[in-house]
């Protein structure tokens, strides 16, 4: 079914996208999918999103977004006065779109949303993954911008690492998460915090490659005692004295030119907003068909339509050189390939060639390589 990508006009009536909150909310990387879901179902049927009802969750995010403490009373509310519709993950794979707004889009034209005035539809969950909500970042990226705190965390972030240095945000999840055993099996495994010493492998041979010119960031909700070896030995610039810092550490963790990420949807948020490339726990990944992949083994990525199905065989007949995601093992080595990025990372990175800055460039470099 052909869907136009124009938008539509102006609608005289109301229609809400509601974020579903399960039980009293989760964690705030796994709040941000259903927001960002309300937000593309929004675009497609010109409607309104409202952000979670945050009202009840203890990790007081309302705080950050500014939303009333009783927003879940108005939300339950809403859903009992309006006309109200579900986008599912059975609604959204009968689409074929990967694309979250364009499914919504589709599923709207099939039942005939358009006609309808008023209406709430509710949307959530972590289906569908980043690929779905690709088109959100940027309004993603706008909300962190705006929470409590994230400008001043910020400022703390920038006078505090060296501009020119390479820098590299460590996450290292402990908290609610289970302790890291080298006895299990990690294949596949959420909620599980790791070795300590994978991270310590992979930043000893950051430094043992950029000695000096590479700086550490670390972001972790454990408490400093829990990673003293990590401190003691890497000296990292931590936020363990900033307030309201859920946000702010997510995009600095984004800014950062290197990811060493936790196995956790915070982790991934940083990855997904970020541009540089991030390191994965590689013993943690799916292998089939010679190939690495984080979701493989959902039944929705199994068939050939399956975006990981399809990006296995593009990636089979287009080998990659450089992923932006690479999986390290647990003995922390290395690839080759990403040492070389970092290195051009650290020359872009240079104040004295960066012409914004009053920086200069060799007459020459235009006719270079």
């Amino acid at each position: 079914m052909y869907v136009s990508d124009t938008p539509a006009r102006p609608s005289t009536g109301i229609r809400l996208c509601l974020p579903a909150v399960i039980g009293r909310g989760a964690g705030l990387g796994n709040e941000l999918y259903p927001w960002a879901k309300a937000w593309l179902a929004a675009q497609a049927i010109d409607g309104k999103a409202l952000p979670p009802a945050f009202g009840l969750n203890p990790r007081q995010y309302r705080r950050y977004f500014g939303t009333s403490r009783l927003d879940w009373v108005t939300h339950r509310a809403l859903l009992k006065a309006m006309p109200r519709y579900r986008f599912t993950e059975t609604d959204y794979l009968s689409t074929g779109e990967h694309d979250f707004r364009k499914a919504v889009a589709v599923f709207a034209e099939r039942l005939g949303w358009r006609e309808k005035r008023l209406f709430a539809l509710e949307v959530g969950g972590m289906w569908g993954g980043f690929l779905a909500v690709r088109e959100a970042r940027d309004y993603v990226l706008s909300q962190l911008y705006a929470a409590r705190g994230t400008a001043r965390n910020l400022g703390d972030w920038r006078v505090r690492l060296d501009p020119e240095r390479l820098t590299v945000a460590v996450h290292i999840r402990a908290g609610d998460f289970k302790a890291a055993d080298e006895n299990i099996d990690y294949r596949g495994c959420f909620n599980r915090a790791l070795p300590l010493a994978w991270y310590m492998a992979v930043c000893d041979q950051l430094r043992h490659h950029f000695g000096h010119r590479v700086q550490f960031q670390l972001f972790t909700d454990g408490t400093p005692e829990a990673v003293a070896p990590f401190i003691q030995h890497f000296s990292p610039v931590t936020g363990f004295h900033q307030r309201d810092s859920v946000c702010s550490d997510l995009l600095a963790m984004a800014s950062a030119d290197l990811l060493v990420c936790s196995v956790s949807s915070f982790s991934l948020w940083g990855a997904f907003l970020s541009r540089a490339p991030y390191v994965w726990f590689a013993p943690q990944l799916q292998v089939e068909e010679g190939m690495l992949s984080l979701w493989g083994h959902e039944a929705a990525q199994r068939p050939p339509h399956g975006a990981t199905a399809r990006f296995r065989a593009h990636v089979a007949s287009e080998p990659a050189r450089c992923p932006r995601g690479v999986p390290v093992a647990e003995d922390g080595r290395l690839p080759q390939a990403l040492l070389d990025r970092l290195q051009l990372t650290l020359h872009c990175n240079r104040t004295a060639t960066d012409l914004a800055l009053y920086g200069v460039v060799p007459l020459a470099v235009e006719t270079q390589g």
